[in-house]
C-alpha cells in the first residue's frame, strides 16, 4: 500500500511540473511533456475514468514493466488536448519487489 501512495505522490509532482512549466527535455523513457500521441509508438487506448474530463489514457503495447529492480503492473500515459500531461506508474505488490 505504501508504494501505491508513492505513485500518487509522483504523479502529483509530475502534474505540478507540467502546470508550472518544464523544459522540453525527455522526462520519462524518451518522452517529454506536451508530446503528441504518436510519440508513444505502438500504443493502445484503455478505459479511462477521466474520459468525461477530456483525458485520453494509453498504454504501450511493448512496455518494459520494470524500473530498475522494481516490478510494475502497468504504466499509463495520459493525454489532454492531444498532448502528454501525466504518466502514472503502477507498482506491483510490494512483497514481489526487492
Amino acid at each position: 500500500m505504501r508504494r501505491v501512495g508513492m505513485c500518487v505522490v509522483i504523479a502529483t509532482i509530475l502534474v505540478m511540473a507540467v502546470c508550472f512549466g518544464v523544459s522540453a527535455e525527455a522526462i520519462f523513457r524518451g518522452l517529454s511533456w506536451g508530446d503528441p500521441l504518436e510519440a508513444l509508438g505502438n500504443a493502445y487506448s484503455t478505459n479511462s475514468e477521466y474520459e468525461e474530463l477530456g483525458v485520453e489514457v494509453y498504454r504501450k503495447a511493448d512496455e518494459v514493466l520494470s524500473l530498475g529492480s522494481v516490478a510494475l503492473n502497468r504504466i499509463e500515459y495520459h493525454f489532454f488536448d492531444g498532448k502528454l500531461f501525466r504518466i502514472i506508474v503502477y507498482v506491483k505488490n510490494e512483497s514481489e519487489n526487492s
